[in-house]
């Protein structure tokens, strides 16, 4: 029987081990979390009587021994981060293969839906692929491409890469279960057209004047992970005599010609704050002002006690359809 392990870290490593648990493999053993702060994957292991270990041990030489011992064929790699060593790779019988919740070889590395949705991305992909020393450039061996929504959020667009990925991971573990030499079906990805994002927030996470309204629609929903941390914290604008704002949530307004103010200029109309473009205005629905998590027309209501008055009377907005 195929021996697998898992290293997982979120809801998709734990939605893989609940999976795998129905099927015909040996679950031996999962890598999650930390001692300090055991995860649900890790806990969900040792209620069934199976070791834990901290996701950190991929990067211990030492760990490879572990892996031999317990004759693990296969190790799924499921959102965790670590960087495994060569050693550690070269210990699973079969091979690790990685869950990435993007398009290989397009976009490799860290926080590819929300650089699909900044950068207004018609369609997205999963990727199950070998893992090598250099990461997300192994063979390939499994991708399902997908469109993404008109209003899709960093959130929502995880979600489903988590949904269509595990599925995915269950039909290979299912496939190569089946296979009497172990063998499957891999393509080499064509490094030339690879292109890593790391940790860097696109703009650095400031709103610049020049900045259009599409674009800082697209922003502000690429940072969306609705009541979970995102990792590039929200887009900020600087109000002088107020502070700092972090965009929340907004929508993409079309403004008359001709009557609008200068791009970059914050607007009240109707009780909203609009931030002006060159191509529209974008109404500002939710905002972080200090410790302060503000709606529209709260937020419209507080500059103007933190004296910011209507800059741009005449503008006229209507919704974009």
């Amino acid at each position: 029987m195929l021996r697998v392990a898992i290293c997982g870290e979120e809801s998709a490593g734990l939605r893989v081990f609940q999976c795998l648990r129905a099927e015909p493999v040996t679950l031996c053993l999962v890598l999650s979390g930390s001692v300090e702060r055991p995860t649900p994957l890790a806990s969900a292991a040792r209620r069934v009587g199976l070791p834990a270990y901290p996701a950190r041990c991929v990067r211990e030489r030492d760990f490879a021994d572990v892996l031999r011992d317990e004759r693990v064929d296969v190790v799924l790699n499921v959102h965790s981060l670590h960087v495994v060593r060569a050693e550690v790779l070269a210990a699973a019988r079969v091979g690790w293969f990685n869950l990435h919740p993007g398009p290989l070889p397009e976009m490799a590395g860290l926080n590819v839906p929300s650089w699909a949705i900044y950068r207004g991305h018609r369609r997205h992909a999963v990727t199950l692929h070998e893992m090598r020393p250099q990461i997300d450039t192994g063979r390939i061996v499994a991708r399902r491409d997908f469109p993404i929504a008109e209003r899709e959020t960093a959130l929502s667009l995880y979600a489903r890469c988590i949904r269509l990925g595990v599925a995915e991971v269950v039909a290979f573990v299912r496939e190569l279960a089946a296979s009497p030499g172990r063998t499957y079906s891999a393509e080499e990805q064509d490094l030339s057209r690879r292109e890593y994002f790391g940790r860097d927030v696109p703009d650095g996470g400031v709103v610049d004047a020049g900045m259009s309204s599409e674009r800082l629609d697209r922003f502000v929903r690429a940072c969306d992970f609705g009541p979970y941390a995102s990792p590039w914290g929200h887009p900020r604008i600087s109000v002088p005599g107020v502070g700092t704002l972090e965009l929340l949530a907004g929508e993409t307004l079309a403004c008359a010609r001709g009557r609008a103010a200068p791009p970059g200029t914050l607007a009240v109309h109707d009780g909203t704050v609009h931030r002006v473009s060159a191509d529209g205005c974008f109404a500002i629905t939710k905002a972080r002002c200090g410790d302060r998590i503000l709606d529209g027309g709260a937020l419209a209501a507080a500059l103007r006690q933190d004296g910011l008055e209507a800059v741009a009377r005449d503008v006229s907005p209507t919704a974009v359809d």
